[in-house]
């Protein structure tokens, strides 16, 4: 029990950081998606939604101001349009700015 209590004590400020910082993560369609400036303590998963001409869809809406959408590999963000992703690449979402990080090499996606 004392042990119990000891690392509970130790991983409840970890747990807490994300929710301080203001970042979510969670995996979408085999890629990792990071959303800051989200202050929520447990965010709703990641949605698969009805097939669109023949693409698997997934919806992830950590916050009210963030919403991300896979059609196939097409992604979007709070409805523009950002291009199509690669296998793995990784998704940031940070204070409304998308970035990619394809291959290692985070690229903003608006440029």
């Amino acid at each position: 029990m004392r042990h119990a209590l000891l690392i509970a004590t130790l991983l409840l400020p970890l747990a807490a950081c994300d929710l301080i910082e203001g970042r979510v993560e969670s995996e979408v369609a085999g890629h990792h998606v990071i959303v800051t400036d989200c202050y929520r303590s447990s965010p709703p998963p990641p949605e698969r939604l009805a097939d669109e001409a023949g693409q698997p869809v997934h919806r992830y809406a950590p916050c009210k101001d963030a919403i991300v959408m896979l059609r196939g590999e097409a992604l979007e963000v709070n409805g523009r349009a950002y291009g199509t992703l690669g296998p793995g690449d990784e998704i940031l979402v940070d204070h409304g700015v998308v970035s990619i990080h394809r291959g290692g090499k985070p690229q903003r996606a608006d440029q």
